[in-house]
């Protein structure tokens, strides 16, 4: 044996050092956008709005962004969602290093959309929700209707899909929205999942909207709600089989 230097030890942060930032969408935000929007709010507003119309806010046009979103990353049109407007206002603010956050992150989202997930049955998208200043990340997961699925509904095609769209609530906390829809038949079924029963004022509103809505585009359906945990819960980290050659 031969001792060939001093043993490198890892560097050792001090006590009060906050944690490293994620970088990314995570579930603990997304920090290049939070950064944009505050520095877009104060130097172009005007480029604010346009970048919003692209990111699923707390807004009347919440779903028209997560189709336009969700469609953007299956294309791989990262730079469209953030917009040469808004870039060209992050450059102007000096703020370069911002968008080309935004891009890479957004890349990243791309690349990740349409994952296979839940055994091969199920494909994920991920996707920021923007609310009171905040971004959370929710969760869409997406896949054609089971044949057991489509006999529950008499006339059922095999272009029926259903969706769960997962994500958590400063209030409410977890809430699952699974959907079944029947293109030909211009039927939407719903069902709201939560921990703890919504009060009955709140599911009363809800079916309200949902009932407008569907008077608005023409659809027809139900909704339920559901209590308790009784939760639909895909796998989102799994691994291909092991691979053995002889």
């Amino acid at each position: 044996l031969e001792v060939v230097g001093a043993p490198q030890l890892p560097a050792v942060l001090p006590a009060n050092t906050p944690p490293p930032r994620p970088e990314g969408l995570t579930p603990q935000g997304w920090p290049a956008l939070s950064d944009a929007m505050e520095t877009l709010g104060r130097s172009d507003p005007q480029a604010l709005d346009v970048m919003m119309r692209a990111i699923p806010t707390a807004s009347p046009r919440l779903a028209a962004a997560m189709v336009a979103f969700t469609g953007a990353m299956k294309t791989g049109d990262g730079k469209g969602v953030v917009g040469e407007t808004s870039s060209k206002a992050l450059e102007k603010a000096g703020r370069r290093d911002l968008a080309e956050r935004l891009k890479a992150d957004l890349s990243d989202l791309a690349d990740d959309a349409g994952r296979v997930v839940g055994g091969g049955e199920w494909r994920m998208h991920s996707m920021p929700f923007v609310h009171g200043g905040v971004v959370d990340a929710v969760q869409l997961f997406v896949r054609g209707a089971s044949a057991d699925e489509q006999k529950r509904q008499a006339g059922g095609s095999g272009n029926d899909q259903r969706f769960i769209l997962d994500f958590r609530l400063t209030n409410l906390g977890r809430l699952q929205m699974d959907g079944l829809v029947r293109r030909e038949e211009k039927l939407f079924d719903l069902i709201i999942r939560t921990g703890e029963p919504l009060p009955q004022q709140m599911r009363m509103d809800i079916m309200a909207i949902f009932t407008g809505a569907a008077e608005l585009v023409g659809t027809k359906g139900s909704v339920a709600f559901q209590s308790g945990g009784r939760w639909i819960d895909i796998r989102t980290d799994e691994v291909g089989p092991t691979r053995v050659e002889v």
